[in-house]
């Protein structure tokens, strides 16, 4: 907005002969957006530092302005336009209205003030690396001017020009492209459920006790945290960085998790696309309890042993059938569960078993039709 900006107060005063005015008009305009910005910084210095808040606001967000993090322009792009296509056609044809009525020797100070802000937006939108859906709220709001100026232009237009973009033809055509035809994706996104994810979420959250934890790969319960930061937000990159990561930093986060008060995982493709270190980690002491949650279940593949357990519960033994399990000098069996308390405990084992933990409860509060897993997030950002 600010480069936008200034571009079109500085083109103004070329294109007024260097006019005094717009040039006291571009000064101020960057002062206010560099007093704006000040600001900001300021305020948020007064509670951590300015070279955290620098940090922060400039050199952080480096990789997100500057790199390919993601393969998205090819996706996004085509989407919105597709979506919509009367809305940026009429901007783009408002830019050239107004280009063709500045050419015409009507050169309105708004009209340029538009017509330079719109083009350097949209030029800047298009080299932006990082187009997510969000990303396009920058570039509706002056669409939305452009089509405005489109129409205002034509309705004070007169002769071909007006008989062709105003007829009442025209006018149908604008409500069937521009209301009827975006409208008929509305029962394609109404369609759509979120009922297996938040039961998900639902179902975790009952089972986790204050100070309990648990894995995601995103923050999805915000009464509870997940143990290992390097872990709690698995996009692409942090993925690509996980991957990269050499035996002593993967060992040190497995060793985070193992001394950890960790649950429950909730899979999803983030979780799935670990390191196999991690991975492994997950799959040796977690199990499949209901739709995409997998609970405490440590495994054991000695034949005899110790475990040291998380937490105090009661635990189904997963054994083969006619193997025998010994705890602490009980024998215990699969058809019933067995209370052990959190800490160090003894076994003996005919063959390897898993204890998988049992919370108090949960089995009332999951549904029939949430109990096979399912992809987490399917097609999130194809509207």
């Amino acid at each position: 907005y600010i480069l936008a900006g200034e571009a079109a107060i500085l083109a103004l005063w070329l294109s007024r002969n260097r006019a005094r005015e717009a040039g006291r008009q571009a000064a101020v305009f960057a002062l206010s957006a560099a007093a704006t910005v000040a600001s900001y910084i300021l305020v948020w210095s007064l509670s951590s530092s300015v070279g955290s808040v620098l940090t922060a606001v400039f050199v952080a967000p480096r990789t997100i302005a500057l790199e390919d993090l993601y393969v998205i322009r090819r996706l996004y792009w085509p989407q919105t336009i597709l979506r919509n296509p009367l809305f940026y056609g009429l901007g783009l044809l408002g830019l050239v209205r107004l280009y063709r009525l500045a050419r015409s020797g009507v050169k309105t100070y708004r009209g340029t003030l538009l017509f330079w802000y719109g083009i350097t937006l949209f030029a800047l939108g298009i080299w932006h690396k990082q187009p997510w859906p969000y990303f396009f709220l920058l570039l509706i709001p002056t669409v939305f001017v452009l089509n405005v100026a489109f129409f205002d232009i034509g309705l004070r237009s007169s002769g071909t020009q007006r008989r062709l973009g105003m007829s009442p033809a025209m006018m149908a055509l604008y409500l069937t492209l521009g209301i009827a035809y975006p409208l008929t994706r509305v029962p394609t996104n109404l369609s759509r459920s979120n009922d297996f994810q938040r039961q998900m979420v639902e179902l975790s959250n009952s089972m986790l006790l204050p100070g309990d934890t648990y894995l995601a790969g995103v923050d999805l319960l915000y009464e509870h945290q997940q143990p290992v930061g390097s872990l709690r937000w698995l996009d692409e990159p942090r993925r690509r960085a996980l991957q990269r990561a050499n035996v002593g930093e993967l060992a040190a986060i497995v060793d985070s998790l193992e001394r950890a008060p960790l649950k429950l995982v909730v899979d999803n493709y983030r979780m799935k696309e670990l390191p196999p270190r991690l991975r492994a980690f997950v799959d040796a002491n977690y199990d499949a309890l209901w739709g995409n949650i997998l609970i405490y279940a440590p495994r054991a593949e000695n034949l005899d042993g110790q475990l040291t357990l998380k937490f105090s519960g009661n635990y189904l033994v997963d054994v083969p059938s006619g193997t025998t399990v010994s705890i602490d000098g009980k024998t215990v069996t699969p058809a019933g569960g067995v209370w052990l308390e959190q800490g160090l405990h003894r076994y003996e084992s005919a063959g390897p078993f898993r204890l998988r933990f049992e919370p108090e409860g949960w089995r009332e509060k999951a549904r029939p039709e949430s109990q096979a897993p399912r992809d987490f997030f399917p097609n999130v950002y194809a509207y």
